[in-house]
């Protein structure tokens, strides 16, 4: 069943919860904005206040957010247990929300952020990839110096359904932050050619950029 909510109106907020209460174990929180517009994101941590204040007074038991591995900023390999330091607005805006979260996470309530990195298809490369070619565009892909393209971790859509059904189902608790993607890393450059992706490169000069990859080892020992 649908149940459609804008989740700025109080009383859409109020028959939602009617509606769904003693229901509900899990709450999947995948929500957001995206992109630079300061304003615009944030509604992410809006967003997280009414996913926590909706989920509790349910009485989910599991509150699963979509954050990202934005949150870590640049660097080498992330685990979930080195420090955050988002570089741009929209992994800042996901920290707001992750800490808010977190600090009202609970026995009744617990809450999962994860770190997801590149999910295939709804990512800048493959998803930009179709509306490129929507607009009769080349893809234009960052190389780096040593002719490689950004190494990131992705993850399937399918994978990541499956994953997140294994987890409302799982009857232990979760940790309270899991990094999500492939445990191994891909480089973007092989990924378009693979897909046969019609793609321009970029010279970037600035290497701090292309390895942004995540430890998942948590993620494997788990599921």
């Amino acid at each position: 069943k649908t149940y459609k909510c804008n989740f700025f109106n109080e009383m859409h907020v109020s028959k939602l919860i009617q509606s769904l209460e003693n229901k509900i174990d899990t709450v999947v929180g995948m929500v957001g904005v995206t992109g630079e517009d300061k304003e615009k994101l944030n509604n992410n941590l809006k967003f997280a206040k009414v996913m926590h204040k909706i989920s509790s007074r349910i009485r989910a038991k599991k509150l699963i957010y979509f954050s990202t591995s934005a949150v870590y900023g640049l660097g080498g390999k992330f685990r979930e247990i080195d420090a955050t330091n988002p570089i741009t607005a929209y992994g800042q805006s996901k920290k707001k929300s992750e800490e808010y979260l977190l600090i009202n996470s609970n026995k009744e309530l617990k809450t999962t952020c994860l770190r997801i990195g590149n999910v295939a298809g709804a990512d800048a490369l493959l998803g930009g990839a179709v509306s490129n070619k929507l607009h009769n565009n080349n893809l234009k892909v960052d190389i780096f110096d040593d002719g490689c393209g950004p190494i990131r971790n992705y993850i399937g859509p399918k994978t990541l359904a499956r994953l997140i059904l294994k987890m409302t189902d799982a009857n232990k608790d979760l940790p309270a932050i899991i990094n999500v993607g492939g445990n191994v890393p891909i480089d973007m450059k092989d990924l378009v050619q693979t897909y046969g992706i019609s793609w321009e490169p970029r010279k970037v000069r600035n290497n701090e950029f292309q390895r942004i990859i995540l430890d998942c080892k948590l993620l494997v020992s788990l599921f």
